[in-house]
């Protein structure tokens, strides 16, 4: 009998009384494909949510806090980070919400349906500022190194109050990452005032594709930064938000001297590393040829 057929044929039985066996069983017969079996193993080797993945600031639309907690925090990756920012909560000025992340402190940014911003961040982070305007909300936190600005911006939102809220809650002296739903797509409309504003002050667009189902990049991430340091972001889709989730993560590169080699004049080490943290989780090595 060939690979499998036993679990075909015993694949089909809805009940133990479909089951009959004829004389005996022969165990040697029943086995699995060695084509699936390394292909299982691969994809458990592969899958999101086996892998232990660096620390990362995170950005999503969660069309609701209240009903989308859950699937959110259990979605891989999203605990392994510095600072999550969520946007589109819904909630209400005077709710007080009971969603909590172990370790994490939060604050919320509440503005009703459709609107509102919660940001969750270790305790190397503390809050700074808030701004709450009908049609767009801005949470601002810092650590000795790096701000982060979380952003929900409205349609309708008026763009030369919101440059000048925004502007007003930015320092220019300090690696800034300003992230979340602005509700512009970065790639059919960057005339918008906002984007053009953005550039201008030395801002880099880090998302390279759409965000939203309907094809639309409109969940920004933009770094400031003065020291040049390197971050870089992905994206993962999930079934609970129309939005990509953004994983946003520091990037370390470091240059050695090859010694003994004839072949190589430098070696470039890429290290993914947690936000402002030591620790090394993964390194991609790219030879320089002379």
């Amino acid at each position: 009998m060939e690979a499998a057929q036993a679990y075909v044929m015993l694949s089909r039985v809805q009940s133990l009384g479909q089951l009959f066996i004829l004389e005996s069983i022969v165990p040697k017969k029943i086995y699995a494909s060695e084509i699936a079996v390394k292909e299982l193993n691969r994809m458990i080797n592969t899958a999101l949510n086996n892998k232990k993945s660096w620390n990362t600031a995170i950005s999503c639309n969660i069309r609701s806090l209240s009903r989308n907690f859950q699937s959110f925090i259990t979605t891989p990756n999203v605990l392994n980070s510095d600072v999550v920012c969520l946007q589109e909560t819904w909630q209400t000025k005077l709710q007080k919400s009971q969603h909590s992340i172990p370790g994490f402190e939060r604050h919320f940014n509440s503005a009703g349906r459709g609107k509102g911003i919660a940001t969750y961040f270790r305790d190397k982070y503390s809050f700074a500022a808030d701004v709450k305007k009908e049609n767009y909300q801005m949470t601002k936190i810092s650590s000795q190194a790096l701000d982060i600005i979380n952003i929900y911006r409205s349609n309708d939102a008026n763009s030369t109050q919101f440059l000048l809220d925004l502007s007003e809650i930015f320092d220019n002296t300090k690696v800034t990452l300003v992230l979340g739903d602005f509700n512009i797509c970065w790639k059919s409309e960057r005339t918008n005032s906002v984007m053009k504003f953005m550039e201008q002050e030395g801002f880099k667009q880090l998302v390279s594709f759409p965000t939203h189902m309907e094809g639309r990049q409109i969940d920004q991430v933009f770094l400031f930064d003065p020291q040049n340091d390197d971050f870089e972001v992905t994206q993962q889709s999930s079934f609970f938000t129309d939005h990509d989730i953004l994983y946003v993560y520091k990037v370390k590169i470091e240059f050695f001297k090859c010694l003994n080699s004839s072949n190589y004049h430098f070696r470039q080490i890429r290290f993914v590393v947690p936000m402002e943290r030591t620790s090394l989780s993964g390194k991609e090595v790219v030879m320089l040829k002379k």
